[in-house]
């Protein structure tokens, strides 16, 4: 036994894989489109293009896009699935300037796995700044908890508790791809939550994907990227698609 092969039961497997197939329709309605600032347009969110810069790191030597950057991070966690020795976690930091497309990249990042057919990882994204502010509210539900992600989905799913234990599920099979939106934001407990991320996600043997502004905190055995700018030929297809030739 390891843990990607097993995990306590919180529902039977009909029960959820029906609450699995909800909840990824349900993150598609959520993310296949974001709204154009420019023209107030509801734009497909796959055609944005969001480039991405790998830099010392051979083994995302491939990733080039949001549907590299999935496919490597499922490669990962099936990595894991194979009860080898682990040199490194699954967890990858990605950084890039502000407004520089973090947060379309995560969307995208959701439709291509709920896209894909074996259907094995269940995205589930957290915006660091309500996860602060979950913490400063009720530090005793995560104090008590196996982990922050954990206590943080029960009270954000009160009204809903088998889609919650249908999450808890993921995370305990180790089947759930953690995607943590803004690491820098998160205010006063920044640091604590960095650690947490370090050495208790990454450790427990989630699969991590984490974006924030350029940090120098280290994030021992996480694998590096960085957003780089578009280029002119980007930039001028992205105005064309927002705005028309």
């Amino acid at each position: 036994l390891h843990p990607w092969n097993h995990a306590p039961r919180q529902l039977p497997l009909p029960a959820f894989e029906e609450l699995r197939s909800w909840y990824a329709k349900a993150l598609q309605a959520q993310h296949a489109h974001i709204l154009d600032a420019l023209s107030g347009r509801r734009l497909d969110v796959l055609e944005q293009c969001v480039a991405i810069e790998v830099s010392g790191d051979s083994a995302a030597a491939r990733v080039t896009d949001a549907s590299t950057l999935t496919a490597w991070l499922h490669e990962l966690h099936g990595n894991l699935c194979a009860g080898d020795a682990t040199e490194a976690p699954a967890g990858v930091l990605l950084t890039g300037r502000p407004a520089a497309g973090k947060t379309s990249l995560l969307s995208q990042v959701v439709i291509y796995s709920v896209d894909r057919d074996d259907g094995e990882l269940v995205p589930i994204l957290i915006k660091v700044q309500v996860l602060q502010t979950r913490l400063l509210n009720d530090r005793a539900a995560f104090a008590t908890a196996w982990n922050w992600v954990d206590a943080f989905l029960r009270l954000e799913h009160e009204a809903s508790p088998q889609l919650y234990r249908m999450l808890r599920q993921a995370m305990m099979a180790r089947r759930a791809l953690l995607l943590l939106d803004g690491l820098d934001e998160g205010g006063a407990l920044r640091i604590e939550i960095e650690r947490h991320v370090q050495e208790v996600l990454a450790p427990q043997g989630h699969t991590v994907f984490a974006t924030s502004r350029p940090t120098d905190t280290p994030f021992g055995g996480f694998h590096r990227l960085h957003l780089s700018p578009l280029s002119d030929a980007q930039q001028e297809q992205a105005i064309e698609r927002r705005l028309g030739s």
